[in-house]
Parts: structure tokens; sequence; C-alpha cells
């Protein structure tokens, strides 16, 4: 037998291209229409980006791929200069 899932109401609902609206009831969101969603991830916005995620826009490396040595070249030191001081990347 399956279970019924309960909405709460108040509850926020998203869209693409508005500001979230709280509806109170089924019936509000029913007005709503199909394109408002329940979260904002729905739209490919991250909220709360994983430490990969973090990793990614900070250094560019996808962390997700398999391939070891574009990790390891994440964490290698800057070459050093003449005078021994690291070289800063471009």
């Amino acid at each position: 037998m399956a279970e019924e899932q309960s909405v709460v109401y108040p509850r926020y609902k998203y869209h693409e291209s508005h500001k979230p609206r709280v509806v109170k009831n089924a019936h509000e969101e029913h007005l709503l229409g199909d394109e408002w969603k329940d979260s904002p991830a729905d739209f490919g916005v991250v909220t709360a980006p994983s430490v990969e995620q973090i990793f990614q826009q900070q250094t560019g490396v996808d962390m997700t791929q398999p391939e070891e040595e574009t990790k390891q070249e994440a964490f290698q030191q800057p070459p050093e200069d003449e005078e021994g001081k690291p070289r800063r990347r471009r």
C-alpha cells in the first residue's frame, strides 16, 4: 500500500523568472500553475554547493572526473622564479 505524502502549508513556491511566493493552501498552489516548483534547484540554481562544486568554482578543476592527473595539477605548487619566489599562475 502506498503512503500518502502530506503537504505542509504555508510553503514557498519558486519560478524561474519571478520572486518566490508563499502559498497558504493547495488551491493557491494550483492557481500558480506548473511553472512554479518546490525548489530553486529545479531550475539549476545551486543554493548550497557541495565541496566539489566550491572547489571547481575556485580552481576550475572538476573533482567529479576520474582523471587523477587533473586533480593532482590543482594541488601542485606554482613554479619558483629566479629569486625562489612562487610565480603566479596565469
